[in-house]
């Protein structure tokens, strides 16, 4: 170890002071002080100059000669306070890890944290030595330098230590321990990544996280400013022993260089480092690395182990943990609303995250299920949970289902929020319609309702409408083996962005070619590595959100029309790898998005729609069993034709189908507060009546055509030269339905509809039809109407993603053209 030399000139004093191997280390008293009482160093008597290497420093001195007001304290204090710096018993000392200090040259050395009330008054300048330093020393300090600049983040230079319990010499120590241990795991951290991060954290809280509660860990993870954990007499617990007091002091002080380390790995990293550490670059965020860290805390402080792991007693359900975690998150967030994680919603980790940490944990931990048939449930065996976290409300919480947890939890949270009185407006006279139709809203002199506001993720804003022209994603011929081409619409929209990129020195053309001619030979992050490499070159030219939007469009305009492509055009082995690549787009853009300013709410979009896009891409290569093929579509068929023909007496002649169509339309008109009326609002119930009936009927005629196209499924197969009718029958109904679709869209009057009640009403017709098909459930034969209703739920799946994914496209060019 080496000399340390404390000057205290720049606080107004004239003593100094230097520590040798012999040096006791801290006893009781210097750690737990009285307010009243400050421990002031060793007397004049053992005080020497700086640069001097005296043996009669502080040698042989103990607490009663050089401790104030010792025989004002008791004798039980007397009598710890020897023990404790073993002037009393032998048997009673600081641990090894407390250490004490050696001289390592004749040399001195100086800190820059001193006391707190003048900390601001004092930097590592004013801190002189008498002599040149060797190469060894001067490197070392080198060192230290980066790590004191990442402790001087916060604005007011506070370690997480109580600083008010703790003498300066013992602050040093602990601070200059734990920047020691800093040092040492510096290199390894140039090695994490986001697969590997989680191992890390758990062999770190291994080694060291043994005193700190959690509490203290998660104030120290989420306070915007890390505390200085000042603790008063009375908070210090009964039970606190001054060697774990320092040794939880000196963990917190620990892990604040880490957390800072990773929010600003360039002052973690400085001039005195390594090679590979000067590189270090995390790519875990400082919101996945907090939660995680808090998540191993966790199951650490929750689970142990039984001495008898195959008693009936040892096991533990998996759900339980889970459970428990969520517990003790949302009791952390509610016991400190003032911390950054409040603000998120996404603070807790999900269930298989959990698991794969409890693993990381655990490594050799034992998983079986257990309960009655068709009630087991996952259990850790040879684990139990710990009963200092379980209290009576706890154990109450991990009896409900985990969805009234949420509810409970959500309840609770919202009884913390302000309350605020909300006025209600009386409903205007008139406003009923006593011809017993549904109400379509009209325009009211002297009351006008609130504004419709778009969803808060979304780019499609509520005045938007479709064109009166075909905007389909892709050209509709199939021709087998090949990736369907852009329609025109699709390939002007791509375009268009694309030279707006070219003012940022980015040229997509060459990777829109690439993938068109043949996405299948290129290798399997070919679209992760451009959208990465595109996203980092806007990011250095600062570029504006309208940038980001022009790439996100033309990514997602490209791979639509291989995503809507059926087994014909484009094998199943290449849907598996274009739903990989697209998947690690997302994994990429959940890694390094949050590194990057841009905007949150546009990448989160983003990523839904790749995220619908590999779900839909699944579900066009479902089948049927082959010997049913023909007769899904025939049921399908008369499922539809049942519903239109269908005419009950209490409809007022319609059919149950167009009085499905008549409540989606007006339920969608009265949500969004829209009317249509070509600018001038009806001035009767009776032409709002007409409007409304006239956009049914136009969605019944072309549900019906749509009824005919796909009765002939089986005629147009046989006449492609198929002797049997294709198995994708799902993807075949789809395929009409999003034609007869785009037909509808462009057709007066729905092309003055906004987009959000055309998607209502799709979504409600689609969902509709799944139920009325379960009418005819019980007279087919089970087997074929197992198939009938998979193929009308994928369907309808298929049909919902489609929706949604073409409205925010659409939305998106739409956006970028005003």
């Amino acid at each position: 170890m080496y000399t340390e030399s404390w000057n205290p000139s720049s606080l107004g004093s004239k003593t100094s002071r230097n520590f040798t191997e012999t040096d006791a280390g801290p006893s009781s008293e210097d750690i737990f002080k009285y307010p009243t009482q400050r421990y002031n160093g060793p007397s004049r008597s053992h005080v020497t100059h700086l640069g001097t290497n005296s043996e009669d420093n502080i040698q042989g001195s103990n607490l009663n000669s050089t401790s104030p007001n010792y025989s004002s304290r008791t004798a039980q204090e007397n009598y710890v306070c020897q023990n404790m710096v073993g002037c009393g018993s032998q048997n009673h000392h600081i641990p090894q890890n407390v250490p004490t200090v050696t001289p390592k040259s004749f040399h001195t050395r100086s800190f820059e944290l001193v006391s707190q009330e003048n900390i601001s008054e004092t930097s590592f300048a004013k801190f002189p030595t008498t002599q040149a330093l060797p190469m060894d020393v001067v490197q070392e300090k080198e060192e230290q330098s980066s790590l004191e600049t990442c402790m001087a983040e916060s604005s007011d230079t506070h370690l997480p230590i109580p600083i008010n319990l703790v003498e300066p010499h013992i602050l040093r120590k602990i601070t200059n321990e734990a920047k020691a241990e800093f040092i040492k795991i510096l290199p390894s951290l140039s090695t994490i990544t986001s697969q590997n991060f989680g191992g890390f954290l758990v062999g770190l809280l291994k080694k060291y996280s043994h005193h700190m509660s959690l509490d203290e860990f998660y104030n120290l993870l989420y306070h915007k400013k890390p505390p200085a954990l000042q603790y008063t007499k009375q908070e210090v617990s009964p039970n606190e022993t001054p060697e774990s007091f320092y040794l939880k002091l000196k963990e917190g002080c620990l892990f604040h260089l880490i957390i800072k380390g990773f929010q600003n790995p360039e002052n973690a990293t400085g001039r005195g480092t390594t090679s590979s550490t000067r590189i270090w670059k995390p790519s875990v965020n400082i919101y996945e690395f907090s939660r995680t860290f808090l998540a191993i805390k966790i199951l650490f402080s929750s689970l142990a182990k039984v001495d008898e792991p195959y008693s009936s007693r040892s096991a533990v359900a998996r759900l339980s943990i889970y459970k428990l975690y969520y517990i003790i998150c949302q009791k952390l967030l509610s016991k400190h609303p003032d911390s950054n994680s409040s603000a998120s919603e996404n603070f807790t980790l999900c269930q298989a995250q959990i698991g794969k940490l409890a693993k990381l944990v655990y490594p050799n931990i034992v998983t079986k299920r257990l309960g009655s048939r068709g009630q087991s449930k996952y259990h850790y065996i040879g684990f139990v949970l710990k009963t200092d976290l379980l209290d009576n409300d706890t154990l109450g919480l991990l009896d409900l289902k985990f969805p009234d947890l949420k509810y409970h939890f959500r309840v609770s949270n919202n009884k913390l929020r302000p309350r605020y009185k909300t006025v209600q407006c009386r409903k205007p006279h008139g406003t009923e319609d006593k011809s017993g139709f549904p109400r379509v809203p009209n325009q009211y002199s002297g009351f006008k309702s609130s504004a419709p506001k778009k969803p808060l993720q979304s780019y499609v804003e509520v005045t938007y409408t479709y064109p009166k022209m075909d905007f389909l994603p892709r050209i509709s011929t199939a021709i087998p083996n090949t990736i369907p081409r852009h329609s025109g619409w699709a390939a002007e929209k791509m375009k268009r962005s694309i030279i707006a990129l070219k003012a940022y020195n980015m040229d997509l053309c060459p990777f829109v070619e690439e993938f068109t001619q043949g996405f299948c030979n290129k290798y399997q992050d070919f679209l992760s590595n451009t959208l990465l490499q595109a996203m980092l070159n806007l990011q250095g030219y600062s570029a504006s959100n309208v940038a980001y939007m022009h790439l996100y469009l033309v990514f997602l305009l490209l791979v639509f029309p291989m995503v809507l492509a059926s087994d014909e055009e484009v094998p199943v082995v290449d849907k598996i790898q274009l739903r990989s690549s697209i998947k690690q787009c997302v994994d990429m853009l959940d890694a390094h998005s949050s590194n990057m300013n841009i905007d949150i709410i546009g990448i989160s979009i983003f990523k839904r729609l790749l995220r619908k896009m590999i779900h839909l891409n699944e579900l066009t290569s479902c089948n049927v069993k082959s010997p049913y093929s023909g007769q899904v579509i025939k049921e399908m068929v008369r499922d539809l034709e049942s519903e239109a023909n269908c005419g009950l007496q209490d409809l007022g002649g319609r059919s149950a189908y167009e009085e499905t169509i008549l409540q989606s339309v007006i339920i969608s008109m009265n949500g969004y507060n829209f009317t249509l009326d070509d600018g001038i609002s009806p001035s009767t119930s009776n032409q709002s009546i007409h409007i409304v009936t006239q956009v049914m009927t136009t969605i019944f005629n072309l549900a019906l055509k749509a009824t005919d196209d796909i009765r002939m499924i089986p005629e147009n197969a046989t006449r492609r030269g198929l002797d049997h009718v294709p198995q994708d029958v799902a993807y075949q109904v789809f395929k009409i339905s999003s034609e007869t679709l785009h037909m509808l869209l462009s057709s007066d009057p729905m092309s003055k509809l906004p987009i959000p009640v055309i998607t209502f009403i799709m979504l409600h017709l689609t969902n509709s039809m799944q139920y009325a098909s379960f009418h005819e459930f019980q007279k087919r034969d089970p087997e074929l109407s197992k198939e009938t209703f998979k193929t009308w739920w994928v369907f309808s799946t298929m049909f919902q993603e489609y929706i949604s994914i073409i409205s925010e496209v659409f939305g998106l060019s739409e956006t970028l053209s005003h």
